[in-house]
C-alpha cells in the first residue's frame, strides 16, 4: 500500500515537472520570436526603411484580420509604391504580403494604376487591388471598372488612392473623377495582375 501511494507520488511530481519544462519552452519560444510594429502602418514602413529608404505612407484600409497599407519608397534616385497586407500576428503587426512597383512621377499626367492581386491566406480573404498616385489637382474619386462589370471607388487621400475588392478580378480600367463626378480622365489596363509574395526580410526593396 505504502509503495502504490509513493508510485502515484512521483507520477505527479513527474507529471508537474514536464509540465514546467513545457511552459518554459513556450515562455523561450516567445521570447525568441521578434517582435512587431505597434501599429499597421508602422510595419510597412519599417519593412521600406530598414533598407536605407525614405518611406512615406500614402493610404490604408483595413482587409480581412488586417490592412494593407501604400507606401512610397524613394531609393538610389528611383521611386517605387509599395502595397504590403500586414498582420498581427501576436507579437506585433508585421508585413504579410507585399507587392512593389516602380513609379515614375514624370509619367504621371493624371494618375497612374497599379495593380496587384493575392489568394485567401494568413487572415486575409483574397483580394484584388487598384492603387497609385494622383498628380492632377481637380481629381477627387477614382473608379475602377472591373472584367465582371463591377465596379468600386477610392476618394482621394492627398496625391493617392487605393481600391480594393474581394476575390481575383481583372480590371480593366481607372476613371478619374472630379468633384462634381465628371470624369477627367480614363487610364486602360494593361498585362495581368502581378500576385505579391511573402516577403523576404533580408532582401531590400529594388533600388
Amino acid at each position: 500500500m505504502v509503495v502504490a501511494v509513493s508510485t502515484g507520488r512521483r507520477q505527479t511530481v513527474l507529471v508537474a515537472a514536464t509540465a514546467l519544462v513545457v511552459t518554459a519552452v513556450a515562455l523561450a519560444f516567445l521570447a525568441l520570436r521578434p517582435l512587431g510594429a505597434a501599429t499597421p502602418t508602422e510595419a510597412a514602413t519599417r519593412y521600406e526603411s530598414e533598407s536605407g529608404a525614405a518611406a512615406r505612407v500614402l493610404t490604408d484600409r483595413e482587409w480581412g484580420e488586417g490592412r494593407h497599407v501604400l507606401v512610397r519608397t524613394r531609393r538610389g534616385g528611383r521611386t517605387y509604391l509599395s502595397l504590403s497586407f500586414v498582420a498581427d500576428t501576436g507579437r506585433g503587426w508585421r508585413v504579410v504580403r507585399r507587392a512593389v512597383e516602380e513609379s515614375d512621377p514624370s509619367d504621371i499626367v493624371v494618375g497612374s494604376l497599379l495593380l496587384a492581386s493575392a489568394p485567401a491566406s494568413d487572415g486575409q480573404p483574397a483580394w484584388t487591388a487598384a492603387f497609385g498616385e494622383l498628380s492632377h489637382p481637380d481629381i477627387a474619386v477614382v473608379e475602377i471598372l472591373w472584367a465582371d462589370g463591377t465596379s468600386g471607388r477610392s476618394d482621394r487621400t492627398g496625391d493617392a488612392y487605393l481600391v480594393v475588392a474581394p476575390g481575383s478580378r481583372t480590371a480593366i480600367e481607372a476613371r478619374f473623377l472630379d468633384p462634381q463626378g465628371v470624369e477627367v480622365a480614363r487610364v486602360p489596363a494593361s498585362g495581368a495582375n502581378p500576385a505579391p509574395s511573402p516577403p523576404d526580410p533580408g532582401t531590400p526593396p529594388p533600388g
